[in-house]
């Protein structure tokens, strides 16, 4: 990927994300932003936010984004204000603002349950990156074990979770997506893995999704009368 502004003294690039690591390197970057041509948004007054409830402290302790810079509607890029939350020690969730950082997900259930790659060597650059500038792990035992790390869905969310910390807390929520991949996978002549009949056995378990699967099914069967 180019980034609009690939070296500026006190930020961190990583892929979509821009640390800045002081006020003084913020103030620097969102002027190169500007100058570039992008229009910065302040997502610390975001609408969106406010109407929730969520406090200015929570953004920050939550590590999320709190500008933006977007030009003429095409990709747009976070921009964090590090200094405030450097550096994370382990701790049972840091493993979700870890893979986040490589705009992955944490939920291992939003992940196809069949064994495909999903994280790939560039995902685990940046999340050595992040590991090496903004938490206390040793990265050196990162490189020493990210080779035997799984590049699944799944298997990549769990393998980087126990690295954070040796109980993590991982999100363990089943959805109607994955109950809807088994079916599909099943009608289509392919024997579904033992992980996707897990999940949606687990999903199915929601009477609001068994109602959802019915629609489905009954409304395939109609249209293929």
């Amino acid at each position: 990927m180019n980034e609009p502004i690939r070296e500026l003294e006190g930020v961190t690039v990583i892929r979509l994300g821009y640390y800045a690591r002081s006020e003084e390197a913020l103030t620097r970057l969102l002027a190169e932003f500007r100058a570039a041509g992008y229009e910065v948004a302040d997502l610390r007054v975001s609408e969106f936010r406010v109407s929730r409830g969520i406090t200015f402290e929570q953004m920050v302790q939550q590590g999320f984004t709190l500008w933006s810079a977007c030009k003429d509607g095409s990709r747009s890029y976070d921009i964090y204000e590090a200094w405030r939350w450097e550096r994370l020690p382990s701790s049972p969730k840091l493993h979700e603002r870890v893979i986040a950082a490589v705009e992955k997900t944490e939920d291992p259930h939003w992940y196809t349950q069949n064994g495909r790659q999903e994280f790939y060597p560039e995902h685990f650059a940046g999340m050595r990156t992040f590991i090496q500038e903004f938490t206390t792990l040793d990265v050196a035992e990162w490189d020493r074990v990210v080779g035997r790390f799984r590049t699944d869905g799944p298997g990549a969310v769990w393998d980087v979770a126990r690295f954070c910390h040796p109980n993590p807390d991982v999100k363990d929520e089943p959805n109607i997506g994955n109950a809807l991949s088994m079916i599909g996978n099943s009608l289509s002549g392919r024997r579904p893995t033992s992980a996707m009949v897990r999940t949606a056995c687990e999903a199915l378990r929601d009477p609001k999704n068994r109602e959802f699967v019915k629609e489905v099914i009954g409304e395939a069967s109609r249209r293929n009368k």
